[in-house]
Parts: structure tokens; C-alpha cells; sequence
């Protein structure tokens, strides 16, 4: 819990699992890692005050094109599980949301690029298959199977999904 300590056990507390494991400890090997974000600000801020060197493997901006190159790829802005570098950006910001603010982002929200793109009229979407298509597709398994094809059963599900927001809107548009 972040009130049972003082920012001055914390430090001691850090100090010696620094003295326990030879260098600095990392986020994960810290029981008390939330007391020290919640008194610190972030992780590397508790270390720092302690007189350690943060081990980290990027810096502040490496971690900040690394969102927006995720978020340029995935036109949106990339969930926690979609960046493995999640705890990197957590340990330097203090939490996932704030790392994607010091990128000029905020969770669920598209990227400029695919933004942009739309303005101008054109779809982000490559599209290999047009509604058509797929709704004929879609037709031709049903015709084989006796029944609507199953999500797992059809391997254009993404394109369906991307034409038609879901694989069930997908059997509700159809002619």
C-alpha cells in the first residue's frame, strides 16, 4: 500500500535490494514498486532519488517513436499488449497513458495518418476483397455447408470485418 511508506524507507528499501542484486533492481523485482510510483511519480524517479542508475534499455524519446511507429502501423493508437515494450514506457512514465500523452496520444484514438487519409476521401483500409465479393463468398460456404458459415470457418473474416465492422453485420447486409 502507497501510504504505509515514507519516501525515505522507500529509498532504503530500494537501496538494499540494489545491495541484494548487484545493481540497480528493476520494476519487477520491487514488492513495494506502486508506493514508489505513487510517491516518486515514476519507477526511475524512485531509483534516481535513491542514488541508483535505472537500468533501462531505451530512453524517454527511443520509447516515443516507438508508440507513434506502432500507432502509424496499426492506424490507431496501440493497446499495452500491442507494444512489448509496455513496461519500459510504464517504468519511464509512470503509467501506459501517460506514455501515450508524451506522444501526442490518448487511448482508442486514431492515428493522424489515417485521419489524414480519410479527409482527403481515400480509405485506409486496403481492401483485397470489395462487399460484393465476400457477400458472395459468404454465400457460396453457406451453399456448401446447409447453414451460415462460422467465424472460424472463413478465412476472409478480417476483410469481412473490415467492410463490414463485424462478421455478424456482415450476414445482416447481405441481400
Amino acid at each position: 500500500m502507497a501510504g504505509r511508506y515514507t519516501k525515505e524507507e522507500l529509498i532504503e528499501i530500494l537501496q538494499q535490494k540494489s545491495k541484494e542484486l548487484g545493481r540497480s533492481p528493476k520494476y519487477k523485482e520491487v514488492k513495494e514498486k506502486k508506493a514508489v510510483v505513487h510517491h516518486f511519480g515514476t519507477f526511475i524517479n524512485g531509483l534516481e532519488a535513491a542514488g541508483l542508475k535505472p537500468s533501462t534499455r531505451y530512453t524517454k524519446e527511443e520509447l516515443i517513436e516507438i508508440i507513434q511507429k506502432r500507432t502509424e502501423e496499426l492506424g490507431r493508437t496501440p493497446k499495452r499488449t500491442e507494444l512489448k515494450q509496455a513496461g519500459s514506457i510504464i517504468n519511464h512514465f509512470g503509467s501506459f497513458n501517460k506514455g501515450l500523452a508524451a506522444a501526442g496520444l490518448t487511448p482508442g484514438q486514431r492515428s493522424p495518418y489515417k485521419n489524414g487519409l480519410e479527409a482527403t476521401g481515400l480509405s485506409s483500409i486496403s481492401n483485397a476483397y470489395t462487399k460484393e465479393e465476400l457477400i458472395e463468398i459468404l454465400k457460396q460456404q453457406a451453399a456448401e455447408l446447409g447453414r451460415s458459415p462460422r467465424f472460424a470457418e472463413v478465412k476472409q473474416v478480417q476483410s469481412i470485418i473490415k467492410q463490414f465492422g463485424s462478421f455478424n453485420n456482415a450476414f445482416y447486409l447481405a441481400p
